[in-house]
């Protein structure tokens, strides 16, 4: 019976009565339907709060941790319509990494995901737009979870809570403040629901909504895609367990047994499958082309090729799902090392697992209305396979190896990581386990109100477990908004200089200068910041880091850098540093013209990677098959360089090649122990640019074939220490 009430009399009395029964029960149901959505929105805005209020000036992030991932997308918003009304590609960006540029490699393959955002954007603005996207994220996640609870459970008031659970539970709501896409979650609800459909009703039109979901959720976001995926292999081989089981207990449906069953099955499943290939190959074919190409290190996309050690530091542990996390306000400990993860908000609520536990044992009785359709006559499956998930959802994002007792486990990442390792995360797959409880606390919600005798005895139910639910999942106060009405005066100053200059912000690091992207909307300066990995521009960031280093202000200068901005915090003490001048100074960050002199040449080091410490407290570098120096001579003739190192081979001796063009200047066997010092004298490098190239002869060597437990991709061949390039006298002849 509907909570809404029966039709009325006047239905009867129609000549019509069964087509006017027919209408008023749709609109019923709709009306039911509008109310939940209503709710919804209510719930959503009250928890955003202010965000609904100030869609133009603040944003959906942890005010004391903002992550830098919300400055950069909002920045990519603001750009694509800028390059649009100034007719130019939106693939590479002039205004930042200058003089390189920016490049946007998966822009293209976004075209989709974007699409609503960009349209939003050109209405109104892209915080408008960002912001607008989370809200309806929380709405959408918790109406869709609604019609598919709904659908499985029978219990509207089941559904209500089910769609609560999903959309607010804690790993939605730190993606929401950290990562746009990852938080729209709404397109795996309503995958599941098709999936499910195309299970138990099969017919073509499921098969069909089967495949445009999935390639809604793989356009909307790669990582929801590839975990989908996942997912959708955990549903079948839950299904071939099921009936394998009922055939050994003698419960198996002979339908099941028909050849023809199987064959409409598999063609069922071809046609979604079909579908989606349809919908995404038009906007994915290029990047899947680079994807799956022998040499995709080497490609645009080789740069989100992640390393082996990801998988350990990204992974869910266990212990993940069963403790709160320490942004909540009453037993949360917001000085813990945990405080402002962007990833690992795992916890399920002791609630909602009681209310799963209950709806377990729920769904396994059989009632005698269990008949009335494909959906519940299949009660004990569903509340089974999502039962099945959640378990394996504690598998599927563990460690790459994690131990048991004295027994160690592989889990799926450490074979997937190797397959696909542009995925890290797959702690993201615990969206899987929100979806599971909420579906398990649908079925103990709908089981328990139904012993309920009065509808205001269940809604009154229903409004408990739902503010004890929203109170257990809870992360505010304070209120997950930060304002940005208000910009930094430094950003206003700087909209006042001549539109040709050139700044740099320091420090120089990746997360820093997302925030200097986002106020570049602001002032609409050319950065430094940010350039291409490996790029001339990134070449000379490296090596003009620590802006306190004597060769900093003239590397600047080089490239044509105007104002530098320091932020304090960072730099306490600037002052007198040879080749800046100070300009304007404010109470956060310092501007500094630049005055150095053009140095008449430079060495920039690339291919080396980060340096790390050693045991006895040295640092050293390791490259890979290849690393050099692109030396740059602004002189009218050739320079003398001498370029002096420490050496170690990694595992085993090898040979080091030090080539300048066809010239060799270095080439010997390099031992791991003890190191070997080196000093290269009197290299003359010819006039503009050169590269000093160090090779591995007979390549590098897999880490993971040496120790198998770090870093099965990184290959090594030699390390270095106090690398030193040092030119002779300049010369007197202008270039």
């Amino acid at each position: 019976m509907s909570v809404l009430g029966n039709p009325s009399s006047s239905a009867r009395r129609c000549p019509f009565g069964g087509l006017w029964r027919q209408i008023q029960r749709w609109a019923c149901r709709q009306k039911s339907h509008l109310t939940v959505f209503l709710i919804y929105v209510v719930v959503s805005c009250a928890y955003t709060y202010p965000l609904a209020f100030k869609m133009n000036s603040s944003l959906f992030v942890n005010p004391e941790r903002p992550a830098e991932d919300v400055y950069g997308h909002v920045y990519l918003l603001w750009f694509k319509n800028y390059a649009r009304e100034h007719g130019i590609s939106p693939e590479l960006d002039h205004l930042a990494g200058y003089p390189s540029g920016l490049s946007f490699p998966l822009l293209p393959a976004l075209r989709f995901s974007h699409v609503a955002q960009d349209l939003l954007t050109q209405m109104s603005d892209e915080v408008f737009a960002y912001n607008f996207t989370i809200l309806s994220s929380f709405i959408f996640s918790a109406f869709f979870t609604y019609l598919l609870a709904l659908k499985i459970t029978g219990s509207q008031l089941g559904a209500f809570l089910s769609g609560l659970i999903f959309s607010f539970c804690p790993n939605h709501v730190v993606q929401a403040s950290c990562h746009i896409d990852l938080a729209r979650t709404q397109w795996i609800a309503l995958y599941v629901l098709a999936l499910l459909g195309l299970e138990l009703v099969r017919n073509w039109e499921w098969a069909v909504f089967t495949g445009l979901a999935y390639g809604v959720v793989f356009l909307i976001n790669f990582y929801h895609g590839f975990f989908t995926l996942i997912f959708t292999m955990v549903f079948f081989i839950f299904k071939a367990l099921w009936v394998g089981v009922e055939k050994a207990l003698k419960k198996q449906k002979s339908a099941e047994h028909k050849p023809r069953a199987n064959l409409e099955t598999a063609a069922r499943l071809s046609l979604a499958g079909l579908v989606a290939v349809c919908l995404i190959l038009p906007f994915e074919f290029a990047l899947i082309a680079k994807v799956v190409s022998p040499d995709r290190a080497q490609s645009s996309v080789g740069q989100y090729m992640h390393p082996y050690d990801d998988l350990t530091k990204y992974a869910g542990r266990f212990k993940d799902y069963f403790r709160p996390l320490p942004e909540h306000p009453v037993w949360g400990a917001k000085d813990s090392a945990r405080a402002g993860q962007q990833e690992g908000g795992l916890y399920l609520g002791f609630l909602v697992l009681a209310l799963s536990a209950a709806g377990m044992l729920f769904a396994l009785r059989r009632e005698k209305n269990d008949d009335r359709d494909h959906w519940r006559q299949s009660r004990r499956f569903i509340a089974s396979f999502f039962a099945f998930a959640l378990v394996t959802s504690f598998y599927i994002t563990a460690p790459p190896k994690f131990r048991v007792g004295q027994i160690t486990v592989p889990a799926p990442s450490h074979y997937l990581g190797r397959l696909a390792p542009m995925f890290r995360v797959y702690a993201r797959y615990g969206f899987v386990a929100n979806l599971s409880v909420a579906m398990l606390a649908g079925f103990g919600v709908a089981g328990a109100v139904r012993r309920l005798k009065s509808r205001s005895a269940r809604i009154g139910a229903l409004a408990g477990l739902s503010v004890l639910t929203l109170f257990e999942y809870t992360l505010v106060p304070p209120w997950l908004n930060m304002d940005i009405s208000k910009t930094p005066d430094v950003y206003l100053w700087l909209r006042s200089q001549p539109r040709d200059i050139v700044v740099a912000e320091y420090p120089l690091g990746y997360k820093e200068g997302l925030r200097y992207l986002f106020y570049q909307r602001i002032h609409r300066k050319r950065l430094m910041n940010l350039a291409d990995h490996g790029s001339f521009s990134n070449l000379v960031a490296e090596k003009a880091n620590d802006l306190r280093e004597p060769e900093a202000a003239g590397l600047l200068r080089y490239i044509g850098v105007d104002y530098v901005v320091v932020h304090k915090k960072d730099y306490p003490d600037i002052s007198g540093v040879p080749g800046l001048r100070v300009l304007r100074d404010f109470p956060s960050e310092a501007v500094f013209e630049v005055t150095a002199d053009v140095p008449q040449a430079v060495g920039l080091p690339y291919g080396f990677g980060q340096l790390e410490k050693r045991p006895d407290g040295t640092l050293w570098q390791w490259i890979g098959d290849e690393a050099g120096i692109l030396v740059v001579n602004r002189a009218g003739k050739e320079m003398d360089v001498e370029i002096s190192f420490d050496a170690k081979a990694f595992y085993k001796s090898r040979v080091l090649d030090v080539r300048l063009g066809g010239r060799t200047l270095y080439r010997s066997s390099i031992a791991p122990e003890p190191e070997t010092s080196v000093t290269l004298r009197s290299v003359q490098v010819p006039r503009g640019r050169s590269r000093i190239v160090f090779q591995a002869i007979g390549g590098a060597t897999r880490v993971g074939d040496v120790l198998q437990t770090r870093r099965p991709d990184r290959r090594l061949s030699f390390g270095f220490h106090n690398l030193q390039i040092r030119f002779g006298p300049k010369s007197e002849e202008e270039p």
